[in-house]
């Protein structure tokens, strides 16, 4: 055999090897900066990690990220090439994404319900029965502390902004009996009923209505 193809051959594997290492070394250490409409099951499927990956790498114990966070994306501690989390089923050029079905929400769980509060009032007084229910005062806390949850749902493809009108139906305990939709504006059906989803984890302040109070509440989101 002729002695300088075997010496060239050998080069070459060489170089082959170095670039594998030098490639590999480069994904170890690679970082992402987080834009406005990232969630981490987006970014790992973008860089085929999966999410636990991600929290771990980054010591984070939700879901919750910011704009202009720089998340380590790679680690020597876990393959790049490990599979996507199968709680979601990954499919490449996806226009309508399966919103995630309820109870999905790992970091979310259902308010405990409290006892109904009974009717302020005083027959022998001659007063009437009447329920206030939830004042307006109770009613946007209670949402504004669950709404920051629906950035989780993927917006629609080419989305700026969402406007989203929801009827929601508070029990007595404090716990919402439904989410409807009432008006989802240019929103597709798919987001705007995980959007609803989220909502029913709102934890209310028990009240005196017994059949549950309804009341209209608008979701503005902005991508």
């Amino acid at each position: 055999m002729n002695v300088r193809r075997v010496i060239a051959a050998l080069l070459l594997v060489g170089l082959a090897g170095s670039i594998i290492w030098w490639a590999e070394e480069r994904r170890a250490q690679a970082t992402y900066s987080v834009v406005r409409g990232d969630t981490l099951w987006k970014i790992a499927e973008a860089h085929g990690v999966t999410v636990d990956a991600l929290r771990s790498w980054n010591n984070l114990r939700g879901d919750h990220i910011e704009v202009g966070q720089v998340l380590r994306v790679g680690s020597r501690a876990e393959p790049a090439t490990a599979k996507p989390e199968t709680k979601l089923k990954k499919t490449p050029k996806r226009t309508s994404p399966k919103p995630p079905e309820t109870g999905t929400w790992k970091t979310l769980s259902k308010p405990s319900a409290e006892p109904c509060l009974a009717l302020d009032m005083d027959p022998a007084e001659g007063d009437m029965v009447a329920s206030s229910g939830l004042s307006m005062d109770q009613v946007r806390p209670s949402l504004r502390r669950i709404v920051g949850e629906a950035l989780r749902c993927e917006a629609d493809e080419g989305a700026t902004t969402a406007s989203i009108t929801f009827s929601i139906l508070v029990g007595c305990d404090g716990v919402v009996d439904s989410v409807d939709i009432e008006d989802r504006g240019d929103s597709s059906k798919r987001y705007a009923q995980c959007v609803a989803e989220v909502l029913e984890y709102a934890d209310f302040p028990a009240h005196d209505m017994p059949k549950g109070m309804r009341f209209t509440y608008p979701v503005n989101v902005e991508f």
